[in-house]
């Protein structure tokens, strides 16, 4: 039963990356909304599994892996296909047959393929750093895919528009004028019919995500100010952004102005570039207290006398179950540093120069914030 609870939070994960192949199957099927909503569920599993792991004390490397997975597929791969797709279908070829489209026509498509290139990137360096807390190095994977999945939500749901029948500048113009739509309507709507947006849009989230620019995390450290006041200016940009762009629409046309989807995600890009540049500053001022929990282990094919001695003795204890034991030894150490990436240096250098007969042994170590 016990190990049946440990594996909720893998169950969740599970369903995170079942609700990304669903999306996949819906994009292809000409259904942008059902995909997001697909998407929208599946970032509500993302933030259950994180917190049912640490609830349950079943965090583990496992869980860890998976989650990078599940993540890839469907706030990777889901975007980058849906990105593929605008691309095509904005240079007029998506009913047309595939052997049929010209070469051109596939490069400036392929260009989404950045997307999923650097959230694998993204997430692979995100699983080597564990040092920090209240904010990631890039931009996260998932903040990332809101802000492409809020394209269709906003053309289909706020302008009426088939995504996948393209509109001509001269149409949308003489639309927006019989819809008494703003120019700034008109604007918008053209550019999501425009390849060139796109293809600057993929190259601009894939640069954010590899890039080294602290983005803020909601991981907060007990419910206080003062550790948690960048995770609460989030929550407190999504209360004004709801009081904008909500709140006046409950009593006219519409429920909702979906414009809200990416002016919250810019808003969450100008709230991290203000902490990189003021509250990280300061906080680099400061040294951090880091521990690092190493563990050192001799190598494979070299013989190991301790655990040779030890596997006999567990014969001899009739413990005959327990076979080839390998002795190593477990360091601790206190690091101070500015941030997580110096400590890790450090750490690797202490391993490299001193504790770790690099001939004979390896090493691996986990970096946490003390």
């Amino acid at each position: 039963m016990k190990q049946i609870v440990k594996f909720i939070p893998n169950l969740l994960t599970l369903g995170n990356l079942f609700m990304g192949l669903l999306a996949l199957v819906f994009i292809a099927r000409e259904q942008m909304v059902s995909a997001v909503l697909c998407v929208a569920v599946a970032l509500i599993l993302d933030f259950l599994d994180g917190f049912a792991a640490r609830l349950l004390h079943a965090e583990g490397e496992m869980g860890k892996q998976l989650d990078s997975l599940a993540d890839l597929v469907t706030f990777g791969v889901v975007p980058g296909f849906m990105l593929f797709q605008m691309i095509i279908i904005t240079q007029g070829y998506y009913f047309v047959d595939v052997a049929s489209w010209p070469i051109p026509v596939f490069l400036n498509a392929a260009i989404a393929g950045l997307v999923p290139l650097a959230g694998a990137l993204r997430l692979a360096r995100y699983n080597l750093d564990s040092g920090h807390t209240d904010h990631f190095l890039g931009m996260p994977i998932p903040a990332m895919s809101m802000f492409v999945f809020g394209i269709p939500i906003i053309l289909e749901m706020q302008y009426h528009l088939n995504f996948y029948h393209p509109l001509s500048n001269q149409f949308i113009a003489i639309l927006g004028e019989a819809r008494r739509w703003d120019p700034s309507d008109i604007l918008i709507v053209k550019m999501m019919f425009n390849t060139l947006f796109y293809q600057v849009l993929s190259v601009i989230l894939a640069a954010l995500m590899v890039s080294r620019i602290p983005m803020l995390s909601l991981k907060f450290k007990r419910l206080s100010w003062g550790k948690n006041k960048w995770s609460y200016g989030i929550i407190i940009w999504l209360a004004i952004a709801y009081l904008i762009f909500v709140i006046p629409y409950l009593g006219g046309y519409g429920l909702i102005d979906y414009l809200i989807i990416p002016i919250i995600m810019i808003g969450y890009f100008i709230l991290s570039l203000i902490y990189a540049t003021f509250g990280n500053q300061k906080k680099e001022h400061n040294q951090m207290k880091f521990k690092a929990e190493i563990d050192v282990m001799p190598h494979d094919n070299l013989l190991d006398p301790q655990g040779k001695a030890v596997s006999a003795t567990m014969v001899n204890l009739g413990l005959n179950e327990i076979q080839n034991a390998r002795i190593g030894k477990h360091i601790q150490l206190h690091v101070e540093a500015p941030n997580a990436e110096v400590a890790k240096e450090k750490v690797d250098q202490a391993c490299r120069k001193l504790l770790c007969n690099m001939i004979m042994e390896s090493y691996s170590f986990e970096l946490v914030e003390a």
